[in-house]
Formats: structure tokens, C-alpha cells, sequence
């Protein structure tokens, strides 16, 4: 089990969009979340936002319910 100490936004996924035959329609959904920032945002469609996780550490199910009733009262 991994229990993150840091895990800020990385970026999304979902659908980039763009002009049509018919209008505006999808292009493509990229295999890679897209990151923020990217110029590509402002027509992506995002269905998940996506976490990096850099600061972690794995822990046993009874370290984990140890921790929980230690800080829970």
C-alpha cells in the first residue's frame, strides 16, 4: 500500500477537439495524460485529472491501521 506524502496535479486526460468538415469535432485522445500548461488545453475536453506522486512510502496493511488509530483520537 502506498501512502503519499505528496502528489500534486500532473495534468488531465481526455479528448482533443478541433475544426471539422461539420464544425467542431474530436482529433484525437492522446494515450499520455496532457500536462497543464500545454498549448493544447484550451481545446481538450479532460474527463480525469491526473496526480504525479513524489513523496511516498509503502507500508503493510497493519502499519497503515496502526498509523490510523495512533492519529485518529
Amino acid at each position: 500500500m502506498f501512502l503519499a506524502q505528496s502528489a500534486p496535479l500532473y495534468g488531465t486526460t481526455g479528448t482533443l477537439y478541433g475544426p471539422g468538415a461539420d464544425g467542431v469535432q474530436p482529433v484525437t485522445q492522446p494515450g499520455a495524460p496532457l500536462p497543464y500548461g500545454h498549448p493544447d488545453t484550451g481545446c481538450f475536453l479532460a474527463s480525469q485529472r491526473i496526480r504525479r506522486l513524489h513523496t511516498h512510502r509503502i507500508l503493510k496493511v497493519d502499519e497503515l491501521l496502526q498509523q490510523l488509530r495512533t492519529h485518529s483520537g
